[in-house]
Parts: structure tokens; C-alpha cells; sequence
């Protein structure tokens, strides 16, 4: 599994070794949300798609026609399929400086991976319906501020040992620390209810 949460990689991983729904978000999964992304036309995400033709349409209303397929191999070994599409002709477009500053001659590609669109459109779909978005909201504030606590308050940036022993060793002894931590504040709370 690579580094990324919300990545294509990890979405399989937990969905076909760990048989468990992902309720993480992808990279642009808040941006995604923003007013200003879902009414930029010039966001190949927001342009028509035409699926018996299998072609988009760019703001400037010529076609972007499936090219060719193609597979990318990733940093970490993993193999993407992509579909390649390419515009009928970007020569003399007049919106043309508003989406690349490029000075040739070249029409625009883009890419789409099919696989990934797929895990992206199912994170969207789960985190937006009742239950698990409220598990998803929940997490962020119960499990993830501690881990912000760590880095913040305690300085733990990284390990000081190496080794998957030696790390979940020390990870336990922060873990107690800040239980014990959590144990002293409810004291002292108490104390100041009883007196």
C-alpha cells in the first residue's frame, strides 16, 4: 500500500484483501465540494460527457474523441489503464490561454482511469449518505485530533527506534502517555466538582 490514503491502491486493498467499506477521502475530495471547482468549465471533471459516442466536450464546444488506451506504471510498481482522449483541433481556440500556457501547437489530451473514477464516484456516494458520513465526521474528530495532538504537543514527528517491533513498542508507551494525560485532567476535574 502506498502512502496516500484516499488512493486508488488502497481503496482496492481494502475493498478485495480486507473485505471493509473505505471511508477515507481522496485528495481533492474537499476541493471537489467548492462552489468555484464544480463551476470552472475549463475542469475536464465538468464537461459534458457523451458515453455512446464516448466523447467530451470542451468549453469551447469541440469534441474531445477517445484516442487510444494506454498503461502507466506508477513510482511504487502499480499499473493504471487509462483511456486517452484528445481534442478535434485546439488551433485557434480563443479560451485557449485560459486553460494552459503552453505556446505549441498541440491539442489537448486528457486522461481518464476508469478504475479510478470508479473508487472516487463510490467514496463520494458513502460519504455523503447518513450513516457513514456521520461515522466519517466522527472519526475526524475523535480519532484524528489525537494524532494531531502527538505531532503538535508532544513533537512526535517520527520514530526514534526502526524496526515494526521496536515501533509498535514505542507507539504503545505515546499512546499510554497521553491516555495518562486524558487520566490526570479527569482527575483534577473531579476534584475541583467535590471541593
Amino acid at each position: 500500500m502506498n502512502y496516500y490514503l484516499g488512493s486508488e491502491e488502497n481503496y482496492q486493498v481494502i475493498l478485495d484483501e480486507f473485505e471493509r467499506t473505505p471511508l477515507i477521502t481522496y485528495t481533492m475530495y474537499q476541493k471537489e465540494q467548492t462552489k468555484k471547482y464544480k463551476q470552472n468549465p475549463f475542469i475536464t471533471d465538468n464537461w459534458t460527457y457523451n458515453e455512446l459516442a464516448d466523447t467530451y466536450t470542451c468549453p469551447n464546444n469541440r469534441e474531445v474523441k477517445f484516442r487510444n488506451y494506454s498503461t502507466r506504471t506508477d513510482k511504487y510498481g502499480v499499473k493504471r489503464q487509462l483511456k486517452i482522449y484528445e481534442c478535434e483541433s485546439c488551433f485557434d481556440c480563443p479560451v485557449r490561454n485560459l486553460w494552459t500556457r503552453s505556446t505549441s501547437a498541440k491539442n489537448r489530451v486528457i486522461q481518464r482511469n476508469g478504475n479510478w473514477e470508479y473508487f472516487k464516484a463510490h467514496a463520494r456516494e458513502l460519504l455523503t449518505r447518513d450513516v457513514p458520513g456521520d461515522i466519517y465526521r466522527k472519526r475526524k474528530i475523535d480519532v484524528e485530533s489525537a494524532f494531531g495532538n502527538l505531532k503538535a504537543n508532544l513533537a512526535l514527528n517520527r520514530f526514534s527506534v526502526r524496526g515494526k517491533d521496536k515501533i509498535t513498542q514505542e507507539l504503545g508507551f505515546v499512546l499510554m502517555l497521553l491516555n495518562l494525560r486524558k487520566f490526570r485532567k479527569s482527575r483534577k476535574d473531579i476534584k475541583k466538582q467535590v471541593f
